[in-house]
């Protein structure tokens, strides 16, 4: 289901979102996002963890817009936006950041993830401040850290050929 929201050009979270996932800066919690269910609408729930003592967590990294055909992908009032249901509460994301999380929750092994655009409260300040001081933290804990450039097209299977190569190389041939 995609939308048009007028004047919007980011990722919508309610504030209602976060009303029971509050935490602590000072015991370093973050939130992280499970994916609970993807039909008829894709369902997910945050949860409060220490940074700490997380065992496992993937933290995504993701393009804002269409990385390919950025002309295609203008910010306006004509952005198209998926609907997904978190916390219970009905939000608006961008559609690379739904297709990464309808793919990656399907297919990929981890539980858990971090999302900059929905595990940190974008509309409050003094959150987001806190939160960013510990994004470096915040990778380095990470199991994995996951791209997502965008859905696959035809240019995949060799774009995945050459980062297979690189992989391979030693680091002074780079």
């Amino acid at each position: 289901m995609s939308q048009s929201l007028p004047g919007l050009a980011k990722n919508i979270m309610p504030p209602q979102v976060y009303e029971k996932v509050r935490f602590d800066d000072a015991k370093e919690e973050i939130r992280l996002l499970k994916v609970v269910s993807f039909e008829p609408i894709v369902e997910c729930a945050l949860k409060v963890m220490s940074l700490r003592r997380i065992d496992s967590f993937a933290a995504l990294s993701y393009t804002w817009k269409n990385a390919l055909h950025p002309e295609q992908a203008q910010v306006s009032e004509n952005e198209g936006f998926k609907v997904v249901r978190c916390n219970g509460v009905e939000c608006y994301l961008l559609e690379n950041l739904f297709d990464a999380l309808a793919h990656l929750g399907r297919r990929h092994d981890q539980e858990l993830f971090w999302v900059d655009a929905i595990c940190i409260h974008q509309s409050n300040l003094e959150e987001k401040t806190s939160q960013v001081q510990l994004m470096s933290a915040i990778y380095q804990n990470a199991t994995s850290v996951l791209v997502w450039l965008g859905k696959a097209d035809d240019d995949t299977d060799n774009a995945k050929h050459i980062i297979d190569h690189l992989g391979n190389l030693e680091i002074e041939k780079l």
